[in-house]
């Protein structure tokens, strides 16, 4: 189980953490099922601050709820008792906040809840709590929750041919991706060969001569009675398809029960540099999807592909997407993908053609990465806008519609307003926006409850409430098979 407090905000209403805190030193103490972990104090002399502090604890996975507590204090002395307690609970005469999360789905709940993953927030609620004295207080408090122990598992070189020699390298990961040591990690390839390394937070195997024309391999992580695996993966070996079709790199299921993700290389930037394009595509694989708690926690749903015929990226030029996929995408070989993404290494704008399931990257560009998957497969509308209260951005170019299932951007401002309370916010929070285009009518103003900023579908940042609604929804059409999936 893991926490991390992202940001701390001083509504005291007294001048800033350097007015009634007088310079403050804060420091967090939180509880994860009972195990006490206290940080070291931070000086903070901002409005604002940004501590990144996580904290995990590793717990029994056949627990059904876990509880987590945390406080903020400021160290006024060399004893604690001499120290002050923010308020962080909006509940009146509580100071602390106190959780329980729920493992089977991950939910939190308490005095905020929601599902797991996503970034909560709670103020404190103004009033005189602090125990046995007038000091109070007010901290707004932003935080995530995230599953527990993650394994993350990749095979190199991404694309084998037969008689090549593979490495396998897992690593152990808490829910904020650090190193975890676990009791041991394990490789296991189908051909029989298993191989384990106690008390390490990584290891690496390597197999071969691979024969082809398959490579299945699985990693499992364990640390006290929890354990978590990759499940089975097959790994295409050998050259590029007869009929053009695109080579498996990571397999983990029926294409009609996953997202199925095809890597094209950039006819401009990689021409017929194939190995090239592989070793990039195993790289953005591993930091922009495995990189990313929610995706490495739900890595089986994933399908990777390489396509050996090239496509061509343009960017986007404010009113035109250049986007070509590789010859036949619309045939038979390419009819399962749900994403086409051209790898790129030219810096631009990128965009993505929902309709075609065309889009493009960077490399290296992670979060523009999860960005443009956002739109394709997951059917995220842009969220930016100049004409949106609070928004920096310049533009209003972006794609705007409205979902029939779990939308993140709405027709209208009281459609917002009515789904609100179904993602757990104030119908108040909808703003409004009109897309600066001829194309869309007059009434078509557009609305969201998701922020203007620090948001997956405005800045590439943080997936918020409505964008992980969406992908959670998507997830559970692959494990109906839908052709949603």
């Amino acid at each position: 189980m893991g926490l991390t407090i992202l940001r701390l905000e001083d509504h005291s209403g007294g001048g800033g953490m350097d007015g009634p805190f007088d310079d403050p030193e804060l420091y967090a103490i939180v509880h994860i099922d009972g195990q006490r972990t206290e940080t070291e104090p931070l000086d903070a002399d901002e409005l604002v601050l940004e501590p990144n502090w996580h904290f995990s604890t590793l717990v029994d996975a056949n627990r059904t709820s876990i509880p987590i507590k945390i406080e903020i204090w400021d160290e006024d002395g060399l004893l604690k008792f001499e120290d002050e307690h923010a308020d962080l609970n909006p509940v009146d005469g509580e100071m602390d906040l106190s959780l329980d999360v729920d493992l089977e789905p991950c939910e939190v709940r308490g005095s905020v809840s929601g599902p797991c993953h996503l970034e909560m927030e709670a103020q404190g609620d103004d009033g005189d709590d602090d125990k046995g004295g007038d000091f109070d207080e007010d901290v707004r408090i932003v935080f995530r929750v995230t599953t527990g122990l993650n394994v993350r598992c990749m095979h190199s070189p991404v694309w084998p041919r037969p008689g090549d020699r593979v490495t396998i390298t897992a690593e152990s990961l808490t829910g904020a991706l650090t190193p975890q040591v676990a009791d041991h990690i394990e490789i296991r390839v189908e051909s029989g060969a298993v191989h384990t390394h106690a008390g390490a937070d990584r290891t690496s195997h390597t197999t071969g001569p691979v024969p082809g024309p398959t490579l299945r391999y699985t990693c499992l992580a364990k640390y006290g009675g929890t354990s978590t695996d990759t499940g089975w993966r097959a790994v295409d070996v050998g050259g590029p398809r007869e009929d053009g079709g695109p080579v498996a790199i990571v397999t983990t299921g029926d294409v009609s029960q996953r997202a199925d993700i095809v890597f094209v290389p950039d006819r401009t930037d990689y021409g017929t540099d194939l190995q090239r394009f592989a070793g990039d595509v195993g790289n953005v694989i591993r930091d922009a999807f495995y990189g990313y708690e929610l995706f490495l926690s739900h890595q089986h749903y994933f399908n990777f592909w390489i396509s050996s015929a090239p496509g061509h990226s343009g960017g986007y030029d404010g009113t035109n997407c250049t986007l070509e996929g590789p010859p036949g995408l619309d045939d038979t070989p390419y009819l399962f993908a749900d994403a086409a993404l051209v790898l790129h290494t030219r810096a631009f704008r990128d965009c993505a053609r929902p309709g075609a399931g065309l889009l493009s990257a960077e490399l290296g560009d992670h979060n523009v990465v999860r960005h443009e998957i956002g739109h394709v497969p997951f059917g995220l509308a842009d969220e930016y806008c100049k004409h949106r209260p609070g928004a920096n951005n310049g533009s209003c170019d972006g794609g705007y519609f409205e979902q029939p299932q779990t939308p993140n951007v709405y027709e209208s401002l009281q459609r917002c307003r009515d789904d609100a309370p179904s993602v757990g916010v104030s119908p108040d929070v909808c703003q409004e926006f009109d897309p600066d285009r001829a194309d869309y009518p007059p009434e078509a103003r557009f609305s969201t409850s998701d922020p203007a900023a620090e948001d997956l579908m405005v800045d590439n940042t943080r997936m918020r409430r409505l964008d992980l609604r969406r992908i959670r929804w998507y997830f559970g059409q692959c494990d109906l098979a839908t052709r949603e999936c």
